[in-house]
C-alpha cells in the first residue's frame, strides 16, 4: 500500500511540476518575451536601432509595449521603453517613422488610437520625447 501511495505522488509532483512550467513559459511569452520589430543603420555604419516589441498587447484593445535599443557598434547606448495605441494590435514596422542626423537617430511613433509621439535619440546617450 505504501508503495501506491509513493508512486502517486511521484505522479502528481511530476504533473505539477510540468504545469508550472507550462504556466511559467505562458506568463513569459505574454509579458516578457521580446519579438525583434524592425532594425535598421544610419549611413555611417557605426550606428543602429532596434525596435522590440515586449510581451503581447494588453488584452483586449490595449496597448503595445515596446522598446527602442539604439548601439553604437556592438554595444547598447540607449534602452527607451515606449507604448503604442493601435486597438490592441502588435507592433510593425510601421509603427516607427524613423530619420537619421548627424548626432541622433529620430523616431516618430504612430498608432491610429494616439498622437505621433518624437523621441530624439542621440548618440552621447540622451533622450528627449516632445
Amino acid at each position: 500500500m505504501k508503495k501506491i501511495i509513493k508512486v502517486i505522488l511521484a505522479i502528481s509532483a511530476v504533473v505539477f511540476i510540468l504545469l508550472a512550467i507550462s504556466f511559467g513559459r505562458i506568463i513569459y511569452l505574454i509579458k516578457f518575451a521580446e519579438t525583434e520589430v524592425l532594425t535598421t543603420e544610419a549611413d555611417d555604419g557605426e550606428h543602429s536601432l532596434t525596435v522590440y516589441q515586449i510581451g503581447e498587447p494588453e488584452w483586449p484593445f490595449g496597448l503595445t509595449h515596446c522598446r527602442l535599443d539604439l548601439y553604437e557598434g556592438k554595444k547598447r547606448i540607449i534602452k527607451e521603453p515606449v507604448a503604442i495605441a493601435d486597438d490592441g494590435a502588435v507592433a510593425y514596422a510601421g509603427n516607427f517613422l524613423i530619420t537619421w542626423q548627424e548626432d541622433r537617430v529620430d523616431v516618430k511613433v504612430v498608432g491610429s488610437e494616439q498622437e505621433p509621439e518624437m523621441y530624439k535619440l542621440f548618440f552621447d546617450g540622451k533622450v528627449k520625447k516632445n
